[in-house]
């Protein structure tokens, strides 16, 4: 017999601007240096969420998520909950390489997103059905965990991608890349997502609260 649980709102926040960002270089699930400019977002972001009612967080294991969110989660006196599940897709033969490289032997390729809406396949590549699979499940089992809460989530693009092209409900009709420090609400009824909003670095203002 299943069970009606109380609403689970996700707060998706992909990480601070990277050097490999800078360079449009796919950084995959490499480990990657945060840039010069991340210290201003990251001041940005953490003062917009400091009023939010945050119950939990969880990050990818890369450290460019866990510095981004690491001044939220002081803020909020919550602990970093580290998820596998939340690490961008490996990208295999395009992992460090230049965008310029890959358009160079890929007729119509488009920084970034040929990487992960399947126009090309990427060689030795984590497989995009298994990203969704893997965010689909952990979303499922937040949910369960997390029955009525508010839950953050340090991720990456690649990760928002999928929940935007293949898991939410009322998937937009146009998807848009995530960017530095954007934020992505998500709610969680009855097993299924519904987004709600995203909100931009520059949108971050005591006004848009």
């Amino acid at each position: 017999m299943s069970h009606h649980l109380p609403t689970t709102r996700f707060i998706f926040v992909r990480h601070a601007q990277t050097q490999w960002n800078n360079e449009h270089r796919y950084a995959g699930d490499s480990e990657v240096p945060l840039a010069e400019q991340s210290a201003e977002q990251i001041e940005t972001l953490t003062r917009y969420l400091k009023d939010e009612e945050i119950d939990v967080i969880y990050s990818s294991p890369l450290s460019r998520c866990i510095n981004t969110i690491t001044p939220t989660a002081t803020a909020h006196g919550l602990r970093i909950i580290i998820r596998n599940e939340l690490k961008e897709r490996h990208l295999g033969d395009w992992e460090g390489k230049l965008a310029s490289e890959i358009h160079l032997t890929h007729t119509g390729y488009h920084f970034p997103t040929s990487a992960y809406n399947g126009d090309f396949r990427v060689p030795n590549a984590e497989p995009l059905e298994d990203v969704q699979h893997r965010l689909r499940n952990l979303l499922h089992e937040l949910h369960e965990s997390h029955p009525g809460q508010t839950v953050a989530l340090a991720t990456h693009a690649g990760l928002i991608w999928a929940l935007d092209a293949h898991i939410v409900q009322n998937t937009p009709k146009k998807l848009i890349w995530a960017t530095n420090c954007s934020i992505t609400t998500v709610i969680s009824e009855d097993r299924h997502f519904i987004e709600l909003a995203t909100t931009e670095l520059h949108e971050m203002t005591p006004e848009n609260k």
